[in-house]
């Protein structure tokens, strides 16, 4: 994947670097973040921007991104950067956008991150709220759900007569896979014709573009021969088509959300010997159906999935409390996670903790106010929890297991 758009010194003044421009990202991954999490040097800017998709600000992306631009200008001033290395500092996110160049990605969040000699550029698929922050590390908390939710993956198999395709689903990617050997059409694995339309037929057809369908008329009215012959064909295929299946899925233990005609999708559960199948499935026509749209469906049909992660996190977190090997101490918290003893950690969305850290004594101080040398502490411990492979759970306040804040699992 494109790492987004480096700065690349040629000696000399900062005004004078060569500057080597890349595609954004789409989407940001657990690598992504872990790079923004390093100690810099020097002054950190973060930019967030919603790019709007509708309506009289449809096109005033780009006016926004320069207000706020220019905002982070000021803030630097005031530290006392000036002149070239002021204009140095911002070269390549002048240098990278235009008009045209933001209207491409209207519709999702934009976030930037600048750092002397850095710049990483991120259109993930998340609205944020319009904000500036200027620190000695990046502001990180907006991305938390993308990476937290992002490490869940489920697979997803678009079940059709006349096409079947699997994917690998995260929160923002939908990625096909491969399926050597797996045959596209019932007609091709049976070496039989389907009925023509007019006759009794197996299925929806497709009828006025993907998602819709013709109404199939063999099961649940009558249950002739012809429609248990039907029924018994169907089967066979599926049969055919999760023998082959099982060999692309041989190391898989992602759940599997089925998607098709609501006739097909018991067949297939009949069929399948996949031992992780969710009772949750997408009932509608799938064959031809945009890889977008089948994504959106998706992961909002997982959500219970989702939320019982969730549920069993809390869980195995109120057991590690009663057990000695939790926290809900922000004092004790922040340091358990810089040191890589955090297993899971539940925050509250939206908020802040300004606050400094000492990585050598542990200590932690909290300010009323945002100071010149603050950072949010409850950004800086999920960085660090994320960073030694721990889980991060933003919820809602009312959701939070305790009143403090925050709350932490503990290794040991």
């Amino acid at each position: 994947m494109n790492k987004g758009v480096d700065v690349k010194p040629t000696g000399g003044e900062m005004g004078n670097k060569a500057i080597a421009l890349n595609h954004a990202k789409e989407g940001i991954d657990s690598s992504d973040f872990s790079e923004l999490t390093e100690p810099r040097e020097g002054w950190c800017v973060s930019l967030y921007l919603p790019l709007v998709t509708t309506g009289r600000e449809l096109h005033q992306s780009p006016i926004r991104l320069k207000n706020l631009r220019g905002r982070a200008y000021e803030l630097l001033r005031e530290k006392g950067m000036r002149g070239s290395d002021l204009e140095a500092f911002f070269e390549p996110l002048d240098n990278h956008f235009s008009t045209a160049f933001i209207d491409k990605y209207q519709g999702q969040g934009l976030c930037l991150f600048l750092a002397e000699g850095f710049f990483r550029c991120f259109y993930p698929p998340l609205r944020f709220d319009e904000f500036v922050h200027l620190g000695h590390r990046f502001h990180l908390k907006p991305l938390l759900p993308l990476i937290s939710e992002g490490r869940r993956s489920y697979l997803v198999l678009a079940l059709g007569l006349h096409q079947t395709r699997l994917f690998r689903m995260t929160l923002q990617s939908m990625e096909e896979m491969d399926l050597p050997g797996v045959p596209s059409t019932i007609e091709g694995a049976l070496n039989k014709d389907v009925p023509e339309q007019g006759q009794q037929f197996y299925t929806g057809t497709p009828s006025q573009g993907p998602g819709r369908m013709r109404p199939a008329i063999f099961f649940g009215t009558g249950g002739g021969r012809d429609g248990r012959e039907m029924k018994r064909e169907i089967l066979q295929y599926f049969k055919i088509v999760d023998g082959k299946l099982q060999g692309v899925m041989a190391n898989e233990r992602d759940p599997l959300l089925l998607a098709g005609i609501d006739y097909l999708l018991p067949l297939f559960r009949d069929a399948s010997a996949y031992g992780n199948i969710l009772d949750e499935a997408i009932t509608v026509n799938s064959e031809g159906m945009s890889v977008g749209a089948l994504h959106a469906l998706a992961w909002e049909k997982v959500k219970p999935q989702r939320d019982l992660a969730v549920t069993e996190a809390l869980e195995k977190y109120r057991a590690k409390m009663a057990s000695g090997l939790g926290g809900n101490d922000l004092f004790a918290v922040v340091p358990a996670a810089a040191y890589g003893r955090v297993e899971q950690l539940f925050l509250p969305g939206g908020r802040n903790k300004w606050g400094a850290f000492d990585m050598n004594s542990g200590r932690v101080e909290i300010h009323s106010t945002e100071k010149e040398n603050s950072v949010d502490l409850l950004d800086l411990a999920a960085a660090q929890t994320l960073r030694n492979n721990g889980e991060v759970f933003v919820l809602d306040a009312e959701a939070m297991p305790d009143h403090t804040g925050i709350a932490a699992g503990y290794r040991y």
